[in-house]
């Protein structure tokens, strides 16, 4: 069978996830499915403990700081490369982030866990690793491990390990080639779903031909290009809306056929076309078009920073 062709561009997967969590088993079958070397903190730590060194928090470091020269090698060579590690403390999550930007690569990360409690502690109860100097792991340590878990700020595609490995290699494996072919993680569905209710509110408050409601959508210092000219600040922008509302009556506005073409925890980017359907001089006319609108997350919420209407030629 001829191996998948891998994107060129360098990419940086981890694969992140409590003991147990199954992160290791999928990170192996992803690693066969590209090609791809693998990286694994807990032999490497186990390896340093073999070399005399007595098992502490240093040899865990050492594990991190071994794998990321690894992988820094692997890049010198046009390679990505894929880590497997547990990645609980901001301490283990910034190696990475320091790494991918040093590297100009694309950090991906996949979470794993499981749904099913009781497999989770089945598996953590049967496994045997046998890695020098390191204990089997116990579920007392799962859980205080959990306790000091701290959630990524990136995007992160999380897996829920309770199911068949073919299906969680799949789904990794896309994942892996489109946010490598476009420079850029994948957005989860949680986070989609948080633009895309924003973007519906925004119409809606629109629809209530009321700026108040609009306002608190709009940043302060946002520039608005529509087909008449632009409007930079919330003062012009909301001009713009009044004249809007003075010129056109009984108007229904909507958005559709969105594309979020880029997408980030601050800073998001759609595509989308517009309608308006209103009454102008007493005649029905319908106004109809391109959008592209840019998000950023400003004090927790999203606020639209640039709008451009493009109208589309009769």
């Amino acid at each position: 069978m001829t191996p998948p062709q891998y994107p060129a561009k360098n990419s940086l997967v981890l694969f992140s996830g409590l003991p147990g969590s199954g992160k290791s088993m999928l990170a192996e079958s992803v690693a066969q499915r590209l090609r791809l070397p693998l990286f694994s903190v807990d032999p490497i730590e186990a390896a340093v403990i073999k070399s005399g060194i007595k098992k502490s928090f240093e040899t865990g470091l050492a594990a991190y700081l071994v794998a990321e020269a690894l992988a820094t090698e692997q890049f010198k060579l046009g390679s990505s490369v894929m880590i497997d590690a547990v990645n609980a403390e901001e301490e283990a999550k910034d190696v990475w982030r320091e790494l991918a930007k040093k590297q100009n690569a694309t950090l991906i990360i996949i979470e794993c866990s499981t749904s099913d409690i009781a497999l989770h502690k089945k598996r953590i109860e049967s496994r045997v690793r046998n890695l020098h100097g390191m204990p089997e792991i116990t579920w007392e340590r799962v859980e205080e491990r959990r306790r000091v878990y701290t959630p990524w700020k990136e995007q992160t595609l999380k897996i829920d390990t309770a199911g068949e490995l073919e299906p969680s290699t799949n789904k990794a494996v896309r994942h892996i080639q489109e946010c490598a072919q476009t420079g850029v993680p994948m957005a989860n569905n949680e986070l989609l779903n948080e633009l895309d209710l924003f973007l519906k509110t925004y119409e809606q408050a629109a629809n209530t031909r009321d700026f108040g409601n609009v306002s608190p959508l709009i940043a302060d210092d946002a520039m608005f290009w529509f087909t008449d000219g632009e409007y930079k600040g919330k003062s012009a922008i909301r001009k713009a809306f009044e004249d809007t509302y003075a010129s056109i009556q009984d108007e229904t506005y909507t958005i559709s056929d969105v594309k979020w073409i880029a997408v980030d925890q601050q800073v998001s980017v759609c595509m989308y076309r517009f309608r308006s359907n209103g009454l102008v001089n007493r005649k029905r006319q319908v106004y109809a078009g391109k959008g592209t609108n840019v998000l950023k997350r400003i004090n927790g919420n999203w606020q639209i920073i640039h709008e451009h209407l493009s109208k589309e030629k009769e």
